[in-house]
């Protein structure tokens, strides 16, 4: 996630984090908390649709006052407004590597044709060309961990390209009055982690992957809760279309 440093600040680096050293050392990773491996393939909508598996992320950092906008918008995503889709919702936990292999189980077990990461960014809606195969941030993750400069796979190529048609995902999110951008920097945190490795798992299996960062917000209204849902089907509607 471009994913703070307090407050407002911290939620803008929650996903990309900062690629400049802070001048701390690197921490080992601790085991990570136990959590259920068997998540229900819990698929919302047209059953018989294309099946779409959508994670947003947790609270950055956990005592943030405000809530991750990925997560606020895969909540507020109406499945009942995508004809010929089931959507598969999930929440990730801002944590290296732990994220990216609890998304990869679901793609294993659950077999979505389209898997569609939102994260939490700076300013605009940015639509993320690549990822790339490094861990980089001066901000711990929501374990308290902090990685300087080490692969997501070692040996593994340099970046992982979208599968996602991002031109036509611009043009519909233009049609409802947003304006993305396009983004050739994900960072290299949380959210780079887990688009890296998710483009990677959906490639293996003949599925579809890509990331999206949605702007920091640090209100939500029913009408901003309503806007970031809409965002969030009109994704979903273009990226599968």
């Amino acid at each position: 996630m471009k994913w703070v440093l307090i407050a407002a600040a911290a939620g803008s680096l929650a996903c990309r984090g900062s690629t400049e050293d802070a001048g701390e050392q690197r921490t080992s990773l601790p085991a990570p908390p136990m959590r259920p491996s068997d998540e229900a393939c819990n698929f919302e909508g047209d059953p018989n649709g294309t099946p779409v598996l959508i994670t947003g992320f947790e609270r950055f950092p956990t005592d943030s006052e405000h809530e991750n906008v990925s997560e606020v918008a895969v909540r507020a995503l109406r499945p009942s407004a995508l004809g010929g889709i089931r959507v598969m919702r999930m929440i990730l936990p801002v944590e290296y590597d732990h994220a990216a292999e609890r998304a990869v189980e679901q793609i294993s077990r659950c077999r979505p044709a389209f898997v569609i990461g939102l994260g939490q960014g700076g300013a605009t809606i940015d639509l993320e060309r690549a990822a790339y195969n490094l861990k980089n941030g001066a901000m711990a993750d929501n374990r308290g961990s902090i990685v300087h400069d080490e692969p997501i796979l070692v040996g593994g190529p340099a970046q992982r390209e979208t599968m996602l048609p991002l031109t036509a995902i611009d043009t519909a999110l233009r049609a409802i009055g947003e304006s993305p951008v396009m983004s050739n920097d994900p960072g290299r945190y949380i959210c780079n982690n887990v688009f890296y490795v998710v483009v990677g798992a959906a490639a293996a299996q003949g599925a579809r992957a890509g990331f999206i960062h949605l702007p920091l917000t640090t209100t939500f209204s029913p009408a901003e809760r309503a806007r970031w849902g809409r965002v969030a089907e009109v994704i979903v509607e273009a990226a599968t279309r």
